[in-house]
Formats: C-alpha cells, sequence, structure tokens
C-alpha cells in the first residue's frame, strides 16, 4: 500500500477527486506555513506509475474552498467554495467556484491559471470569465 497525501483537509466526500483516467489525485492539504489557521493548499498529484505521489500543481486557497473536481479530461479542476454570508436576494455575481485550468507541473502558485465561475439562473449555464479575453463562455466549453 502506498500512501500518497499524508495529511489532508477532508470536509466531505467532494473534499478529493481522481481524474476519469486514473492519473490524477487532487486534494486538499494543509499550509505548511504559520499563516492563517484554516488556509490550505490545493495539491494535484500523480497517480502515474513513473512518477506516483509526485506533487505536480499546486493552488493556496484560504478556508472557503471545501470541494475539488477534476474535468473529465484532466486539464480543469473546479474548486467549490462555502459561503459565508447569508443572500438575502439571489445574485448572479456571487461567487460559488472556481475554475483553473492546469498549466505548467511544478509551476508552485503559477501552475494553475485562474478562470472565473459565477452563480448564473440558468442551470447547467454557469457563466466563466477567462482571464485573457475576459469574454463570457459557457462551462461546458471548459470540458466539465
Amino acid at each position: 500500500m502506498n500512501v500518497l497525501v499524508q495529511n489532508c483537509k477532508i470536509y466531505n466526500d467532494a473534499s478529493c477527486d481522481i481524474s476519469a483516467d486514473g492519473q490524477l489525485l487532487a486534494a486538499f492539504i494543509p499550509s505548511s506555513q504559520r499563516g492563517f489557521p484554516d488556509e490550505g493548499i490545493l495539491a494535484v498529484y500523480s497517480l502515474a506509475p513513473h512518477n506516483l505521489g509526485e506533487m505536480l500543481y499546486t493552488k493556496r486557497f484560504g478556508p472557503n474552498a471545501i470541494s475539488v473536481s477534476l474535468s473529465p479530461m484532466g486539464r480543469y479542476v473546479m474548486v467549490g467554495l462555502a459561503s459565508r454570508r447569508i443572500l438575502l436576494h439571489p445574485s448572479t455575481e456571487h461567487m460559488v467556484a472556481q475554475v483553473f485550468r492546469l498549466q505548467q507541473a511544478h509551476g508552485g502558485e503559477t501552475s494553475m491559471r485562474d478562470q472565473r465561475c459565477h452563480a448564473h439562473k440558468e442551470l447547467g449555464k454557469t457563466p466563466v470569465q477567462t482571464s485573457n479575453d475576459q469574454q463570457p463562455a459557457l462551462l461546458e466549453a471548459l470540458d466539465y
């Protein structure tokens, strides 16, 4: 038996994910720095036999990141965010998740590229703001 992640933060059954092809594992791990106590890091590990357990991608998050899901093709990761405030009126600007492109293995904080995802009234039509062209796109366009 191999232990790939010795310490991880599990909030629920969506706090870790394995890619559809079985090559990647995404999990929240505690920060090694003495900062905010709930601060954590999203880490994506390799499950491939030649580099089993190698940390490929990382992204620092605050305490609101509670769920993670890898896209079917393993190119994107979606991070679900807990809401710490009560919404009296539904809003299309309330951030519920962030989408990141896995772009540069071993790149530290630059290994994941931020895409923005906000709540939308129409189910399945979640708009995503991309950082390169700022044009809204549908979440399905990101292969999720």
